[in-house]
């Protein structure tokens, strides 16, 4: 398993996983596509489009695409906050968000990519 840096306030060790997901943006209520550049049981950091400017404190909801499995309906994503936004290009922002609750991603049972165990 990594190991945290001396510095590093993070509570879960991050792998960077590259994959596919959805953000449903809910002072908006739209749902805007997005993709992965790492994750922890804690939460994940992402890029998306920079059409609507987020903010720290906005809540959100993520879905994961995991492998060849369709990213979840809905009911199926978990609610965090966005904790850090920072500017990408003109084009995209990377957004870090923490889960409310921790493993809160859930996966399909076959998925071989999958840094962390499934949440209960």
């Amino acid at each position: 398993m990594p190991q945290l840096a001396d510095d590093d306030r993070r509570q879960y060790p991050r792998m960077p996983l590259v994959r596919g997901c959805k953000l449903l943006d809910q002072k908006t209520a739209r749902f805007i596509p997005a993709e992965t550049t790492n994750i922890s049981q804690g939460g994940l950091l992402m890029r998306v489009p920079a059409t609507r400017p987020f903010t720290a404190g906005d809540r959100v909801e993520v879905a994961v695409g995991w492998g060849n499995v369709p990213i979840a309906a809905s009911v199926k994503m978990a609610g965090g906050v966005i904790v850090r936004v920072h500017d990408i290009d003109h084009v995209h922002q990377a957004l870090a968000v923490r889960y409310d609750h921790a493993e809160a991603v859930a996966e399909p049972a076959d998925s071989k990519d999958r840094p962390m165990q499934r949440a209960a």
